[in-house]
């Protein structure tokens, strides 16, 4: 992936959950950058048909569920969208293709992290794409529990 579209990345990233970062565990630009810079790390990006800048995008690694699990997951780190293409099935479009990849390469499991607080991330993925809470998660209610996030997950059959 080019420099600026991985710098588009971080900035969307940034745009659209610093604050929610500094409410819960904190933003760390450098540690952002370094986690985009991975090079594990999986891209997929939309891009305006009119200006052929990104507009979208997913950042996906394939891992292991957990250190004493060994089932092979395709993990989603970030789902971006500009604010003014939110709504259009970007991000069902691009979970989906996360969901479609991790289930060819035999991942057993598309998991994420979603935050207490993103209520509007929480209902996407819980309501629209039926993910669950998963059982590695260190809570089981958006309310209530000692963490500020939760583990979510999709079993790919």
């Amino acid at each position: 992936m080019s420099t600026s579209d991985r710098d588009w990345c971080f900035e969307v990233t940034e745009a659209n959950m610093r604050a929610a970062y500094e409410r819960t565990w904190g933003w760390d630009a450098t540690e952002k950058r370094r986690e985009l810079n991975n090079g594990a790390a999986r891209f997929v990006l939309v891009r305006s048909r009119e200006s052929g800048r990104p507009v979208a995008f997913v950042h996906f690694r394939f891992e292991r569920e957990d250190e004493d699990v060994d089932n092979p997951v395709g993990y989603v780190y970030e789902l971006q969208c500009e604010a003014a293409h939110q709504r259009r099935a970007l991000g069902e479009t691009l979970v989906r293709t996360v969901e479609t990849v991790s289930k060819k390469l035999g991942m057993e499991a598309v998991v994420l992290t979603v935050l207490k607080t993103n209520v509007g991330a929480y209902e996407f993925y819980t309501k629209k794409m039926g993910y669950v809470v998963d059982e590695l998660s260190p809570d089981e209610s958006v309310d209530e529990g000692s963490s500020h996030y939760l583990i979510l997950s999709k079993r790919l059959a």
